[in-house]
Parts: C-alpha cells; structure tokens; sequence
C-alpha cells in the first residue's frame, strides 16, 4: 500500500512538472518579439555561453534551410500592414473610394448603413446616384465583398480605423523560381538557425575535468534556455515555410483571388504542434509580400478565402460559355472541382453559403441567364 502510494505520488510529481513546461513554453511563445531578441542577446553575452561556444566548441549553429539573410531597404512609412479583412481587395484603387464617397454624399450616412445592411436595394442606389453600367458593376463588386467578409468575421467593418503596425520578421523574395525567406535584420535568429548542443563532449569535458564541477549546474541551466528558444525559433521557421509553400500562388502574382483559404489547426495538423502554439507563434508578426506590401502572418491562415476557391471555378465556367461549352455547375460539382483541382475537402453547405454571399445565382438560374 505504502509503495502504490509513492508511485502515485511520484506520477503526480512528474506530470506537475510536464505541466509547469508547457506552462513556460507557452510564456515564452507569446513573448513580444523585441523582448524575446533581447533575451536572445543576454544569454549571447554571458561568459559562459561564450567559452561554450569559442573555447569549448560545444555550441554551434545550425542553419535553416531556404533562409537568406540580405540587406534590404528601409521600409516606407505608409507601408503599413493592411487590414487582415483583406481591403486591398474592397479599395483596389482610388477610383472605388471616389464611388463610394459620391454614393454617400448622395444617399446621406444612415441610408448608407442600410445599403450595406441590404436594407437598400441596389436597384434604388443605381436610381438615387444615376450611376452608369461600370458604377454600378464596380458598386456591386464592393457590396459582394463586403458581405461575405460579414459572414466569415461578423465584427469586421468596411470603415474601422487602421491597425498599428506589427513586429516585421521577414521579407519572401523570389530568386529564380525559389522562393525564400529573407530576415530583415543580419542578428535575426532566423540568420542564425537553431542551436545545436553537443551533449556528447559536455560529458567528454566533464570526465576529463575540464569544466569543474560547479559550473555544470549553470552550464545545464544555459542548456534549457538554449532549448526553449530553439523552440520558439524552429516553430515559427516552420510555420514560415508552411506558409511559402501554401500561398505560393499568391506570392506569385499577388492577387488576392490566389489566396487559399487554409486554418490555424491546421497548420497545427500539419507541424504535429497544438493549436495554440501556432496561435501565439503567429500573433503580433508580420512579413513583406514579394510585391513589397507588409501583411499580419494571421493574414494567410482563414477560411475567408474560400470565396476565391468558388470565384475561380464560376470563372472558368464563364469562360467555357464563351467558347460554346456553357454547363453550369450545381453546388456539389463545384465542391468536386475544388477538391480535384486544390486538394481542399469542402461541404456541400459550405460551398452553397460562399456562393449565396458572393451573388452568384444557383445552376439553374446560371443557366436560364445564359440561354437569354
């Protein structure tokens, strides 16, 4: 009985202390980055990481694979990092600002928060503001987007003030047909790599004498700080690579259309990391597009881009009625071109919704609309 209850109480110990690590790991994911690279740097200055890794050879970088470090211009102030709802979609240029400035100019504040909340028809704003054909289709475009940004984030707003500007980690440039990931500061721990320790001649040293025995207590304490950083560093090169590989399409031309709608868990999936390692990995950061625009790496991972899925395929759909091959697409066909085209596994409800909140009419509709 007494022995049961010491092995109980040893597991209780065990898991108390599992727990107390992935308490600290978790402080440390969420860290702000300039706290988390001062960290970096006073552990760099200590004396005794410094013979660790010049006398002792016993720490030494490992790089990571696909990172560049070059030096890059200093960003532009009004290269901010645009609203994660994806505006640069809605205000394309500033003929669209124009519109809706005259809209609301014509129609007054209140009517126009109807007009948004579909209280207003767009027959009557096309009455009330005398706009011509490309107004009107301009206006509608806005009005698409701006109601399945209301479904898939119901606290966005087309007017809300400007985000603050996130902690900037990295540019994606394209060499070639590479694509790589370029830290914008040369002491970046992504120019680093992650640190390998030497487990095997630490011991080497210590048999032979050569690291007194005093100092090991502190040498090992080193040794976990090494490791919890090397942590935080690898999970966030890893979610940069994941990242690269997922939205190249997007990186490549730098449509918005070309962004895939991906998740959080499942990035998580696929690192074999919890959700919420990947959550406070990514918040506050932000990288440059190879087209020079600064976006939050929230950005990247939503769902709201499933509309784009369903844009793309209604679009070559358009495209074949041109050449003579019109046959609209039911909800669950299109569901089937996506997964044979992108690999991504949607519902039929889900395509159903997306397609309901960007204005596209049912097959049928399509195809009484094309036979007029």
């Amino acid at each position: 009985m007494l022995q049961r209850l010491k092995i109980q109480q040893n597991l209780t110990h065990k898991l108390q202390l599992k727990l107390v690590g992935k308490i600290k790991v978790a402080e440390f994911l969420s860290l702000p980055e300039d706290d988390f690279e001062l960290y970096v740097r006073q552990v760099e200055k200590d004396p005794l990481f410094i013979n660790l890794k010049e006398k002792y050879r016993i720490i030494t970088y490992r790089k990571f694979y696909d990172v560049r470090y070059k030096k890059v211009p200093e960003i532009r102030d009004n290269n901010m990092v645009k609203n994660e709802t994806g505006m640069g979609e809605f205000f394309p240029d500033q003929s669209v600002l124009d519109l809706l400035k005259k809209i609301g100019e014509t129609v007054g504040e209140e009517s126009f928060k109807k007009i948004l909340d579909g209280r207003i028809s767009i027959k009557e704003v096309i009455r009330r503001c005398n706009l011509s054909l490309l107004e009107e289709k301009v206006f509608q475009d806005f009005l698409n987007n701006f109601h399945l940004q209301q479904i898939v984030n119901p606290s966005y707003s087309a007017f809300s003030p400007p985000r603050s500007r996130f902690f900037l980690i990295a540019s994606f440039e394209w060499e070639k047909d590479e694509l790589f990931i370029r830290p914008l500061k040369e002491e970046s721990y992504l120019v680093k790599g992650k640190y390998q320790i030497n487990y095997d001649k630490f011991g080497e040293l210590i048999s032979k004498g050569e690291i007194k025995k005093e100092q090991i207590n502190k040498i090992e304490e080193i040794f976990k700080k090494l490791e919890m950083i090397n942590r935080r560093t690898t999970t966030i090169y890893r979610i940069l690579r994941y990242l690269k590989e997922l939205q190249r399409p997007f990186f490549k031309s730098g449509n918005l259309i070309d962004l895939l709608p991906s998740s959080q868990s499942e990035v998580a999936r696929s690192l074999g990391v919890h959700p919420s390692t990947v959550s406070r990995a990514l918040f506050g950061k932000s990288i440059l597009t190879p087209q020079g625009d600064e976006r939050s790496l929230k950005f990247f991972f939503s769902r709201r881009w499933t509309g784009n899925l369903i844009k793309k395929v209604i679009l070559r759909e358009k495209q074949k009625a041109t050449q003579g091959f019109y046959s609209p697409l039911t909800d669950e066909l299109i569901r089937e071109k996506i997964i044979e085209d992108y690999g991504i596994s949607l519902s039929r409800r889900t395509v159903s919704k997306y397609r309901k909140a960007l204005k596209i009419p049912p097959s049928h509709l399509r195809h009484r609309q094309a036979r007029l």
